[in-house]
C-alpha cells in the first residue's frame, strides 16, 4: 500500500489527533470548549479550525500545490494571529502534523521506499508551514497597520480639537 493510500485510510485518526494538537494549545477552558462544542454559531473558532484542518489535509493528500491550501490555511492563521500566541505557537500546528503521521504510520514504515514517500510528503508539510508563516506575518502587519492608523486618527483629532490644525489644510498635509 502506498503512503497516500495509507494516509487516506488513517485520515480520521490523523485529523482527530491534529485537532487535539491545535485545541490543546489553548488554555484549558478554551480547549475543553473547542473540543466539546460543535455548533458553528456557538463555537465559530472551533468549527472553522476543525473544518479547515480536514480540507487542508485532504488537499495535502491530493497535491503539493500550496495555492489550493492557501484560503483554508489563511482562515486558521487569521484566527491564531489575533490571539495571544507567539508566532511559533500560532503556526506550530502545521509541523505537528509530521509527528502525528509518523506515530500513526510507524508500523507501515519498513523500507527505504516508504521512508522516501514519507519524506516527500513531509516536504509538503514543510511548505505548508512556510505558507502559514507568510500568512501569519501578513495578518500581523495588517493588525499593526490598523493600530497605527487609529493612533494617527486620534492624534489628528486631538490636534484639530486643540486648534493646532488650520481648517484650510485639514487634509493632514
Amino acid at each position: 500500500m502506498k503512503l497516500i493510500e495509507k494516509l487516506r485510510a488513517e485520515k480520521a485518526g490523523i485529523i482527530e489527533d491534529w485537532q487535539k494538537l491545535i485545541f490543546n494549545s489553548y488554555l484549558e477552558d478554551g480547549s475543553i470548549f473547542f473540543k466539546s462544542q460543535q455548533n458553528k454559531f456557538q463555537n465559530p473558532v472551533g468549527h472553522t479550525i476543525s473544518n479547515r484542518l480536514v480540507t487542508i489535509f485532504e488537499r495535502l493528500l491530493e497535491s503539493s500545490d500550496m495555492d489550493l491550501i492557501r484560503t483554508d490555511l489563511d482562515d486558521i492563521i487569521h484566527i491564531r494571529s489575533v490571539q495571544d500566541f507567539s508566532p511559533s505557537e500560532a503556526i506550530g500546528f502545521t509541523l505537528g502534523l509530521k509527528g502525528i503521521i509518523r506515530s500513526r504510520l510507524s508500523s507501515f514504515l519498513k523500507n527505504k521506499s516508504e521512508f522516501d514517500e514519507l519524506t516527500a510528503f513531509e516536504n509538503r508539510i514543510d511548505h505548508l508551514s512556510l505558507l502559514a508563516f507568510d500568512l501569519y506575518v501578513g495578518c500581523r502587519e495588517k493588525i499593526y497597520e490598523i493600530k497605527a492608523n487609529e493612533v494617527k486618527r486620534k492624534y489628528f483629532k486631538l490636534l484639530d480639537r486643540s486648534g493646532f490644525i488650520d481648517p484650510e489644510r485639514a487634509d493632514g498635509k
